[in-house]
């Protein structure tokens, strides 16, 4: 699955994304997931960045699913895109320049 090509306007001009996500079912209980997403240096050099995730996900029957995920972000010298947003209106501090990575685990129930 392509995520596809974004042009977002930036503080300092441009930026073009772009993205691919897969996954891959190992049997009728596991399912490998694995994302990329890059974005290009806007009109201010060394501003782009890029992300990777892999994970897996165990499912138990069809309401139950648990799920492991790691990612990483890589980030130019003059970018700070964080590995996560947060949730609950929450939000990841993120340092310029620097790397980060994240393990997260958790659970969906369908109701």
């Amino acid at each position: 699955v392509i995520t596809g090509t974004n042009t977002t306007s930036v503080e300092n001009g441009k930026r073009n994304t772009y993205g691919l996500g897969a996954y891959y079912d190992l049997n009728a209980d596991y399912r490998l997931r694995g994302q990329y997403y890059w974005a290009d240096s806007s009109d201010t050099k060394k501003t782009g960045g890029s992300l990777a995730a892999v994970g897996i996900d165990r499912r138990f029957g069809r309401d139950l699913t648990l799920y492991a995920m790691y990612a990483m972000v890589n980030n130019e010298d003059e970018s700070r895109f964080p590995v996560a947003s947060g949730g609950h209106d929450s939000k990841l501090a993120s340092v310029k320049g620097e790397n980060a990575s994240a393990f997260s685990l958790g659970f969906i129930y369908n109701f």
